[in-house]
């Protein structure tokens, strides 16, 4: 009998250790770090104004949810593009009230290049749907509308301009009409080289872009319809599908247009997903992707065709006069709980400990996520939400310790304390990652390269 319980006990005992080994084996679909200490900085502090060298601020309305609110729509600041070359070039796109298009172009030390600014009135829409800039601040824009051509609203009329930094005269160097389903791309390498890959039959026809037009063709790759992405050294690259796998599978494919030479990431079921929404691509040519179920991380594909991934990034709060940055993540526990788990940082990246603040959401609150949005100069944190269509939501203030200290029911306005993190995350060729912040006195971006 003790025979029996003994061999019992070490099945068992087997058991749990054959369990863990595949629980920790490295064929999950993400990994997480356990920090973000390497490089973490605030690359730029562009003040809010109408002068040469700041951002206009407009206030719009949040992006409507089909249901109608029995509130007051609380304005939101309207969102900037952020577009950042291979070498590390920031440039954001922002509008004035006037409709004109400004793009402000920064150095990858974070030294101002200067300004393109670009009336609406030979546009064919008021906003820019793609734009890349060259080393001096000039820019290319793409912009597009529905094609008088055909009557079915399916296609659309493309045009690319260029703008000249020092003149600010915009000169329309191309137009053409494609099916909506297939548009055209800017690209830019690591030299400053633009390009624009235009759809043919099947393929992409890419060529170089001068400041007169289309210059000589320089690939013919790629499949139409799909995002091409490029890194420093020229390199293109895409998510392609490959049907003829059971199941089919979305694989990471590379081209040189130097060498002919094309390369594979054979793709699976774990990489599926982040391969349907690359954002960028690093000089190893490692596939950049925001989780699909949880945007506010970024997953690499590694070129073993597996997924490491940053920590969750809800929001990110700067406190200048201490010179610190607040990175928060919140977590849903159940029904009655949330927390919001605060990571406090040096201005140079020095990391310097870290917070857990406890939420107890009740009957009466929305389905918005609690955000920690600001922190104040005795460093008490300000965490808003509970907010949805049909709820306010509620603003909490936590003491330095994590004591609830106040609470404000029904705000009409946190823009005055609001910080907000945009979605739009980018890449540059050395992998690190640039996040657009929107705080009441300034848009600040914040670079960082993960601990993968």
């Amino acid at each position: 009998m003790i025979a029996q319980l003994n061999k019992n006990k070490w099945f068992i005992l087997s058991l749990t250790i054959l369990i863990l080994a595949l629980i920790i084996t490295p064929i999950q679909s993400k990994t997480h770090p356990t920090n973000m200490r390497t490089k973490l900085e605030i690359l730029l502090t562009i003040k809010w104004g109408q002068e040469l060298g700041q951002t206009p601020i407009n206030l719009v309305d949040p992006i409507p949810t089909g249901i109608l609110s029995p509130f007051p729509v609380r304005k939101i600041r309207q969102p900037l593009d952020i577009y950042v070359s291979p070498s590390g070039q920031v440039s954001l796109l922002s509008y004035t009230s006037k409709k004109l298009a400004l793009i402000d172009s920064f150095s990858s030390t974070g030294q101002y290049i200067g300004r393109v600014t670009i009336s609406p009135e030979n546009n064919l829409t008021e906003k820019i749907s793609n734009f890349v800039t060259m080393q001096d601040g000039s820019a290319y824009t793409l912009d597009s509308a529905d094609s008088a051509q055909f009557q079915n609203n399916s296609h659309q009329t493309y045009q690319i301009k260029y703008t000249k930094i020092a003149t600010n005269r915009s000169e329309k160097i191309w137009q053409n009409d494609f099916d909506k389903k297939t548009p055209p791309q800017l690209l830019i390498d690591g030299n400053f080289q633009a390009f624009v890959a235009l759809p043919h039959a099947d393929k992409f026809k890419i060529h170089k872009l001068t400041p007169q037009g289309l210059g000589e063709l320089s690939a013919e790759w790629g499949i139409s319809g799909e995002n091409l992405f490029i890194n420093d050294k020229g390199v293109l690259f895409q998510t392609q599908m490959q049907w003829q796998t059971n199941p089919p599978q979305r694989d990471w494919v590379s081209y040189d247009p130097n060498t002919k030479k094309i390369s594979h990431i054979i793709g699976n079921n774990e990489i599926y997903g982040f391969l349907g929404n690359v954002i960028g691509v690093d000089h190893q040519g490692q596939a950049y992707s925001q989780d699909l179920q949880d945007p506010s991380s970024i997953c690499k594909v590694i070129k073993s065709g597996q997924l490491v991934c940053t920590e969750k990034i809800n929001n990110i709060v700067t406190l200048t006069k201490k010179g610190k940055v607040f990175i928060s993540s919140n977590y849903s526990v159940n029904d009655h709980l949330s927390k919001v788990h605060i990571k406090i940082f040096s201005q140079q990246g020095e990391y310097l400990g870290s917070k857990e603040i406890n939420i107890n959401p009740t009957p009466q609150d929305g389905g918005g996520i609690w955000n920690l949005i600001h922190v104040s100069d005795e460093g008490n944190f300000y965490i808003f939400g509970g907010n949805d269509s049909l709820h306010q939501g509620r603003l909490l203030i936590y003491s330095s310790v994590g004591n609830l200290i106040q609470e404000q029911n029904l705000p009409s306005d946190i823009l005055s304390i609001q910080s907000s993190l945009q979605s739009n995350w980018s890449i540059d060729s050395q992998g690190y990652i640039y996040l657009t912040v929107l705080e009441p006195d300034a848009v600040r971006v914040v670079r960082f390269l993960p601990s993968f």
